[in-house]
């Protein structure tokens, strides 16, 4: 039986990405599947999947810099023939992995280079040289490991030029049922990327502004300090509700009791391709969506009509979106139909599975 295992320093125990999609599709009676990440210091075995948590570091330095290395104590422990890493702070790790003689798999999540330079909490003065800097070090780290896994085709293209083992694997859905809407309510639009200006919060409480109290707008997951103290001062629409951090199950609820659903980008590099698991899960909840109409995701609702794109700067463009669709309910109907269809056809995680699990098979025989 071949022993694998994940490591994270900052993806929770039940990521969607890595544990629900990743580490459950890999187990089988020919794997035993690992999942170490940062936590509590508890463990346990969800699914089939031994999940290990290391004790997390309280400071954003010591994430950085030491609990790699935690993390990498306590899986080298495990004497796995495989490890698979899902963050940029664990190149290192893996080089010593793989100088041990393992098999290295990374998955790059994100344009990390392009995110670095949208962090407000990084200096100004240092973000062009950190972005050059992690580049450099993905780009001619992944030389050395024995494959990719990117979460898109533009960053799977990237890293094609220093690896000949490359796939892209999306965050497409897990086929789940999804619940019945709780009650009858005015006409709800939904954000489920949290309260920063990256997810076009500033847009989202502009257009709010526009409508009257016949509409609610929910805004669901992260908030940043800005928006912390608009809600503490009463700055916002009475129309607007900040729904705090989501479970799953509070998640699909959310889903389930929208009419329409917003999945929106700031237009920044990190954002150029679809990489949002929240944009595939809106479609699959037979929900139309709005979402920022940089050229990739302009593209897609063009094909399949399952929505609308706005400029992210402009929150009348967003306020005349969402209009038309509350206005029209067999538009409305036609676009949630066309995107849960293409869902089921094209866009979900067996089809990925499938690429994961071969993928897997080919390094790990």
């Amino acid at each position: 039986m071949k022993k694998i295992c994940h490591i994270s320093t900052v993806h929770k125990s039940d990521d969607i990405r890595v544990f629900q999609k990743e580490c459950c599709s890999l187990v089988c009676p020919e794997r035993e599947v690992f999942y170490v990440t940062a936590g509590d210091g508890s463990e346990s075995v969800i699914n089939d999947v031994n999940v290990i948590t290391v004790e997390a570091s309280k400071s954003r330095f010591k994430r950085f810099l030491l609990q790699p290395f935690r993390i990498f104590n306590r899986a080298r422990k495990l004497r796995c023939d495989s490890y698979h890493f899902h963050d940029v702070e664990l190149w290192p790790i893996a080089l010593l992995f793989k100088l041990l003689g393992n098999i290295v798999i990374a998955d790059v999540h994100e344009n990390v280079p392009a995110q670095i330079r949208q962090r407000d909490w990084i200096p100004v003065f240092l973000k062009p040289f950190l972005s050059w800097l992690t580049g450099f070090i993905e780009n001619n780290c992944s030389r050395f490991v024995d494959g990719v896994i990117a979460a898109d085709d533009v960053l799977a293209n990237r890293f094609r030029k220093y690896n000949n083992n490359v796939v892209a694997i999306h965050n497409y859905p897990i086929f789940k049922e999804m619940p019945s809407r709780i009650k009858e309510q005015v006409y709800t639009v939904v954000s489920l990327g949290g309260f920063h200006d990256e997810r076009c919060a500033d847009r989202i409480v502009e257009a709010a502004r526009m409508f009257s109290d016949n509409i609610t707008f929910v805004i669901g997951g992260g908030i940043s300090t800005e928006y912390k103290r608009k809600i503490e001062v009463g700055g916002l629409p009475n129309n607007l509700y900040y729904a705090g951090y989501l479970n799953e199950a509070q998640v699909k609820q959310c889903y389930a009791d929208a009419d329409l659903l917003l999945v929106m980008f700031s237009d920044q590099p990190n954002h150029i391709d679809i990489k949002s698991n929240r944009f595939f899960e809106s479609l699959y909840a037979k929900k139309p969506v709005i979402v920022s109409n940089m050229p990739t995701w302009q593209s897609f609702i063009d094909t399949h009509k399952c929505g609308t794109a706005v400029n992210p700067e402009s929150g009348s463009d967003l306020y005349h979106a969402i209009a038309k669709i509350q206005n029209d309910s067999s538009l409305a109907a036609q676009m949630a139909k066309n995107g849960h269809e293409v869902v089921l056809s094209r866009f979900n995680w067996e089809v990925e599975k499938a690429k994961l699990t071969a993928f897997y098979d080919s390094l790990c025989k």
